[in-house]
């Protein structure tokens, strides 16, 4: 049996006993490979249970959550995290959630991500859900917002927030509109193990 009809059986299963199960509200997120998941060699699949896909929003730019739907933004507050909290926390707790950031603070947070990826974590992948940088000013992220995700695309294909979440994708935002897409390298344990 191919990688692809295990999965396909893989996907069956788990429907089944989510279906009859007390956990229908997770979603079992299965990443394969296919021509879109450039870089990800078929055969390897990362399972999380998650609820689907939120926006943790940095405290320099929260009053931008009115820019995003409703039910998927989350607070610092909500988090459980401090409105001083270090990108550090923020970037631990979405990776932990699997919640894609949102700030204006972009450059120091592609840091602190390639610093969090670049750890050694045994046997534990600690990929991240996505980045989105805004402009600072509120008139310009209003601007720059309006009917962003129509804009969303990665290597000619068109993209919705649920797939920057799947890929973990870096969208930059300009004060002009504009939308720029890149993907993050894997972990360090996904790299490891020959994934990315």
């Amino acid at each position: 049996m191919c990688c692809l009809q295990r999965l396909r059986v893989s996907i069956q299963f788990l429907r089944a006993v989510v279906a009859t199960s007390h956990i229908s509200s997770y979603l079992v997120v299965i990443e394969a490979s296919t021509s879109f998941y450039a870089g990800t060699p078929a055969g390897f699949y990362n399972c999380n249970l998650v609820t689907d896909y939120r926006f943790i929003f940095d405290n320099n730019c929260e009053k931008a959550a009115e820019f995003f739907p409703k039910r998927r933004v989350v607070t610092l507050k909500r988090a459980g995290l401090s409105p001083n909290a270090s990108d550090r926390e923020i970037v631990e707790v979405a990776s932990d959630r699997k919640w894609i950031i949102v700030t204006s603070n972009g450059d120091d947070f592609i840091a602190e991500i390639n610093r969090y990826l670049a750890q050694t974590m045994k046997l534990k992948c600690h990929d991240l859900s996505g980045l989105v940088i805004l402009p600072s000013a509120f008139e310009a992220q209003r601007n720059a917002m309006h009917k962003v995700e129509r804009r969303l695309a990665f290597n000619g294909r068109q993209l919705t927030w649920k797939d920057i979440w799947e890929l973990d994708c870096c969208v930059r935002v300009t004060k002009t509109g504009a939308v720029h897409v890149t993907r993050f390298d894997r972990c360090f344990y996904c790299k490891k193990a020959e994934v990315a």
